[in-house]
């Protein structure tokens, strides 16, 4: 049985020549395409995925006319942070699409499980709720550190074929104290993570990410989002740079090296789909609100409160835009910011409070495989 792609090709035709995309169907289909890979078969489209790809379409901005051509993952990169985002009448008519596309392949056999853009919880039902992601709460940042992913492991019905992975545990504290996004997590290598030349002012060592394109598996998407971004201590109080040390020892060369790859979501997608499942286990979820990308805007809020000047800010989460999104300062591209400069703003984001259950990584109870 031949196995169906998710694909768009000529404008108002498919491979089918009984059934034709209407034009006004086509950018919402072509949507799906630029968020899942090109190669992801139509059977691999569960209700997860669907979830995931309806909250990147909430988070189009209403005008996406100076983005044409450019694909999803270049425009959530590159659009302002206060610019207004899709209403929830254009993101519920493109699930609308999909669930006609689906309805399509179910009845042409292409797809035999209930349509997953069906469900009612993915349409959004407040008319005046803004689609812009929140940071997370303290409260809830408390409820998602004491849970088990950071205690004993002990996590049911989550993670790869082997159960729990290294990645459940690290990625969520890197973004805590870095902002980093998902596919920059997902795309670490042990040699992205560096120790400085330079000491911290009380003569302690410091260690860096290294955030960058520097191969072709790696989705930075602009210059600005090329970074050095000191590692806050907590991080290596916690164990991260022995765990590098185990897999360096074991001929390993990624952080993170058996995530999945593809060419639209880089080595993020299964960072993100795993944490939200875990937010919605422990009652914190929101749909298009509260999600991975929520430590960004946490990490900024604290940032902010700690009064770190705001090129700083941005030079430490690596926004995307030409011109700061944090102050009316113009962000210069020749201004080089080192790791040492920015250690103390790094210092600032003080979780301890929220951390307090968090065992070392090599101290759980469950020994993990990775």
């Amino acid at each position: 049985h031949k196995q169906h792609r998710i694909r768009v090709k000529n404008r108002g035709k498919t491979p089918n020549k009984h059934w034709k995309i209407p034009k006004k169907h086509e950018t919402a289909y072509r949507r799906v395409t630029e968020i899942v890979d090109g190669q992801t078969l139509i059977s691999e489209i569960t209700k997860r995925r669907a979830e995931d790809i309806v909250d990147q379409i909430a988070l189009l901005p209403a005008n996406t006319a100076k983005f044409r051509g450019k694909e999803v993952s270049f425009i959530l990169e590159n659009c302002h942070e206060d610019e207004s985002r899709f209403s929830p009448k254009n993101t519920n008519d493109y699930i609308d699409m999909y669930i006609s596309l689906f309805e399509y392949a179910i009845d042409n056999d292409h797809y035999k499980w209930k349509n997953p853009f069906s469900s009612p919880d993915l349409k959004l039902r407040d008319k005046k709720k803004s689609s812009k992601r929140d940071q997370f709460e303290k409260h809830e940042l408390k409820k998602i550190f004491e849970g088990d992913w950071f205690t004993n492991y002990s996590v049911k019905g989550v993670g790869l074929k082997h159960g729990f992975k290294p990645h459940q545990y690290w990625a969520p504290l890197i973004a805590l104290y870095t902002g980093a996004r998902n596919n920059e997590i997902g795309s670490l290598y042990l040699k992205d993570i560096k120790k400085s030349e330079e000491l911290t002012r009380n003569g302690q060592e410091l260690w860096y990410f290294d955030i960058n394109d520097e191969s072709n598996d790696k989705k930075v998407k602009t210059e600005n989002a090329n970074r050095k971004t000191p590692i806050h201590p907590k991080l290596i109080q916690l164990g991260l740079l022995e765990y590098k040390k185990v897999l360096e020892n074991e001929g390993e060369t990624m952080l993170f090296g058996y995530l999945p790859y593809d060419s639209h979501n880089g080595y993020g997608r299964l960072i993100g789909e795993h944490f939200n499942d875990y937010l919605k286990e422990i009652g914190v979820y929101k749909a298009y609100k509260k999600v991975f990308y929520s430590f960004r805007h946490t990490v900024n809020s604290y940032l902010t409160r700690a009064k770190v000047h705001p090129i700083h800010r941005e030079a430490i989460c690596g926004r995307s835009t030409g011109q700061t999104t944090l102050g009316d300062e113009n962000y210069t591209s020749d201004t080089t910011l080192r790791p040492v400069d920015l250690y103390d703003d790094v210092l600032t984001l003080d979780f301890e409070d929220v951390l307090q259950e968090v065992k070392p990584f090599f101290e759980m109870e469950t020994k993990i495989k990775h």
